[in-house]
């Protein structure tokens, strides 16, 4: 669980590494500064350190705006209110998709217009979430549909259907559609 102490003792931490490293190259861009001021006469040296100076000065401007925003995160998500209190929306990430969440109010339901797809690499794979959603209070479809608790609908789909519905053999697609059509959960071998 994160606290205060704990987000206080990643800043110190994200500037005593800032420090080190720009601490251990700081005379770098110093040094070219000095050196691109000199009018005595220029040399490829002397354009290397202007070099050196915009790569280091950039370094430190992407590196204390990426500390900045990393600071700034909130890993668990945020939420707008509407005038009752209730949240009106909700951001957060799953598996690195960034997703918002809108309540629209009671008069708004899920429905199949909105499902979430999940491409599966196997039958174990299909029963690992299928089972999970179900034995969470959810409830069968039909073609790999399902909705769990909250009525929000699934597509738990193995790639093998894919495939099978797309056999170049007419006679052998048409099969896999038949089969299909009369199952909840998508069993690869019966296609």
């Amino acid at each position: 669980m994160k606290t205060a102490s704990n987000h206080g003792s990643l800043g110190v931490l994200s500037l005593g590494a800032l420090g080190v490293v720009f601490g251990d190259i700081g005379t770098s861009p110093i040094y070219a500064l000095r050196q691109s001021l000199d009018t005595s006469g220029t040399t490829v040296y002397d354009i290397y350190g202007v070099v050196s100076l915009i790569f280091w000065s950039l370094m430190l401007v992407v590196s204390l705006k990426y500390l900045a925003f990393v600071l700034r995160a909130d890993n668990n998500g945020e939420v707008s209110r509407g005038p009752d209190g209730k949240a009106f929306t909700v951001s957060f990430e799953i598996l690195g998709e960034n997703y918002i969440a809108l309540n629209g109010g009671p008069q708004f339901t899920f429905n199949e217009a909105f499902s979430i797809f999940v491409s599966c690499d196997g039958q174990a794979e299909v029963d690992k979430y299928w089972d999970a959603f179900i034995n969470a209070g959810g409830s069968e479809s039909r073609c790999g549909w399902l909705k769990d608790k909250f009525g929000l609908s699934w597509q738990i789909i193995p790639k093998q259907l894919g495939e099978a519905l797309s056999n170049p053999d007419a006679l052998k697609s048409q099969a896999s559609m038949a089969a299909m059509m009369k199952m909840s959960k998508i069993i690869i071998s019966d296609l």
